[in-house]
């Protein structure tokens, strides 16, 4: 497994899903964040920003702010009325700088 993308507090993330062979138009675009163990997402969002057959996301400086220092995971769900496709992405939450 490679190793997780480092994000500071109170910074952008900009993430990516790039879906090959597939029409992306038709689809809706989630994203979850969550702290192992727990089921509950801190940050549950809609994305919309469309690119070819790529989706964007990113996350803002105020919600990096509010995740405690550790281990994330991102889930990034496509969901069409035929398939269910999800990406899961692992990030490492570390200290703001003052």
């Amino acid at each position: 497994m490679s190793s997780p993308d480092q994000v500071q507090q109170g910074t952008n993330y900009d993430f990516c899903q790039t879906l090959d062979g597939v029409d992306v138009a038709s689809f809706t675009y989630q994203v979850d964040v969550k702290q192992f163990p727990a089921d509950i997402s801190s940050i549950s969002k809609a994305l919309t920003d469309i690119d070819g057959n790529t989706v964007k996301g990113t996350l803002t400086p105020s919600e990096t702010d509010t995740l405690a220092i550790g281990l994330w995971y991102l889930i990034i769900t496509s969901t069409d009325p035929d398939e269910v496709i999800k990406e899961t992405r692992r990030i490492e939450v570390k200290e703001k700088w003052v």
